[in-house]
């Protein structure tokens, strides 16, 4: 897995096949399980990332990289338009891996997704504990908090905060392009203060 770190995929995806099929008794399987799924994830192979990190999670109740598998499944299948199953992945990451460095994330990214879903109530849920985890990061906080202003009709503080969240992502990269989390908060300001009717 050290090719992982450099970046270099497709190697490491075959130096993984070469001991899946050369050393099935190889005494860090688990691993060998988990890394096929994480390269297969970075070279956009999401219906064998999705596969093998539900083999993973099948076969290593017990695996130090359960939290990970979970995140890394759900993000395979939010690539695959399975977006039930990856909220329920980020909510089982939630639920039972609590205090992981990756439940921030989670929490947030299953709210967007209940927002995709169309289900406000668990989205709204999803968001408060994205502002609970994410006390250190202002953007995610504040984006977070915009939404729950904007899904409740409260487009006033929901242009403000969306406002605040904008100011909180970095501005432009090396080419100075908009960043694009900014550019969206900008945009979700704009259509709060229409709707809070701020268009005169």
């Amino acid at each position: 897995a050290i090719h992982n770190k450099n970046g270099r995929y497709n190697k490491a995806l075959e130096n993984l096949q070469g001991i899946i099929a050369g050393y099935p008794l190889f005494p860090n399987m688990q691993d060998v399980q988990f890394w096929m799924a994480e390269n297969q994830y970075y070279t956009g192979q999401f219906k064998l990332s999705d596969r093998n990190y539900t083999l993973y999670l099948g076969n290593y109740s017990e695996g130090d990289k359960r939290a990970e598998a979970f995140y890394g499944r759900a993000f395979s299948r939010l690539e695959l338009k399975n977006y039930r199953e990856s909220m329920s992945d980020f909510a089982s990451l939630l639920e039972f891996h609590a205090g992981h460095d990756l439940c921030a994330d989670a929490a947030f990214q299953a709210g967007k997704l209940g927002l995709i879903l169309e289900e406000s109530g668990p989205a709204m849920g999803f968001f408060q504990r994205a502002i609970q985890l994410n006390r250190d990061d202002n953007a995610r906080k504040s984006e977070a908090q915009a939404w729950i202003f904007y899904e409740n009709e409260k487009f006033e503080k929901a242009a403000i905060t969306f406002d605040q969240a904008a100011e909180a992502y970095p501005g432009r990269d090396a080419e100075g392009n908009l960043d694009p989390h900014r550019a969206e908060m900008m945009f979700l300001s704009a259509l709060s203060s229409f709707k809070a009717g701020n268009y005169k």
